[in-house]
C-alpha cells in the first residue's frame, strides 16, 4: 500500500440545502455515510490493474469532529464506490443523496475523485475470485430499477432504500456470500440525533467498514491531503 502526504491547501466548499434542525443532522450523518462530493482532478492516478475496486473518497468539513463518532476507524473516509474497467475505461457505481429519482449514479474515475475539498482518496482491489459479470449484472440491475437515498439509515428497508457503503455490503453479501459478510455497527444516539431519528440508537455501516476487510479487499493507494 502507498501513503503519501500532500499539503492541506484545498477550500472548503461543501454545501447542503436542508432547513434549520433538519441540515444540522443531516450534515452530520450525510458527510458520514456517504454524501456526494467533487475533488481536483490528477491528484490521484487510476489503478494499473484490471480487476474490481473499492474507491474510498473524503472531504473537508465543519462537521468534521463530530462526525468522526460515525467512522469505524478512519476518521477521514465519507464515501465509498465500486467499480471496474469496461469499455476503454473506468466505471465506478455509488449511492448519493442527488434529490433526483435514482440515486444510484455511475461515473468515471476522474469525477469521483473531482471535489476541491477532498482530504482522503483510496482505492482497493477486491479478491481474484469475484466474479465481475455477476456484479455487473446486479448492478445494472439495480440501476434499472432505481435506488433511493436512505435518509433513516434503516437497515430493514434496504431492498429500495440504501446509502452508499449499505449499497456495496447488499451487493457483495448478494453476489458472493461465500466471501462477504458484514455485521452492521450500533452507535448509541443522545440528544437532538436521538430526537430526530426517535430512537436511542443506530444501527448502520460505516463508510469505512470495507477499508478494513483484509481478507478480500487489497489496499493499492492512499492519499492524505
Amino acid at each position: 500500500m502507498l501513503i503519501l502526504k500532500l499539503p492541506s491547501s484545498m477550500p472548503s466548499s461543501l454545501g447542503l440545502a436542508f432547513n434549520s434542525r433538519l441540515s444540522r443532522f443531516w450534515w452530520v450523518f450525510l458527510v458520514t455515510l456517504g454524501v456526494s462530493c467533487q475533488m481536483e482532478p490528477g491528484a490521484i492516478k487510476a489503478p494499473q490493474e484490471e480487476g474490481v475496486y473499492l474507491f474510498f473518497r473524503g472531504t473537508r468539513s465543519k462537521e468534521g469532529v463530530v462526525s468522526q463518532a460515525y467512522y469505524l476507524k478512519h476518521e477521514y473516509i465519507s464515501h465509498v464506490a465500486l467499480g471496474y474497467w469496461q469499455d476503454g475505461d473506468w466505471v465506478l457505481y455509488h449511492v448519493v443523496n442527488s434529490a433526483q429519482k435514482n440515486d444510484l449514479k455511475k461515473t468515471d474515475f476522474s469525477s469521483f475523485y473531482a471535489p476541491q475539498d477532498l482530504t482522503f482518496a483510496a482505492f482497493g482491489k477486491l479478491r481474484s475470485e469475484i466474479d465481475q459479470v455477476q456484479l455487473q449484472r446486479k448492478i445494472e440491475s439495480d440501476f434499472l430499477a432505481g435506488v433511493a437515498f436512505d435518509l433513516q439509515f434503516n437497515l430493514e428497508n434496504e431492498s429500495t432504500r440504501m446509502y452508499c457503503s449499505e449499497f456495496l455490503v447488499h451487493l457483495l453479501e448478494s453476489t458472493h456470500p461465500q466471501f462477504f459478510h458484514y455485521a452492521p455497527i450500533r452507535k448509541k444516539l443522545s440528544g437532538w440525533h436521538a430526537k430526530f431519528l426517535k430512537r436511542d440508537s443506530l444501527d448502520y455501516y460505516p463508510a469505512d467498514l470495507l477499508y478494513y476487510d483484509r481478507e478480500n479487499v487489497e489496499i493499492v493507494k492512499a492519499i492524505e491531503l
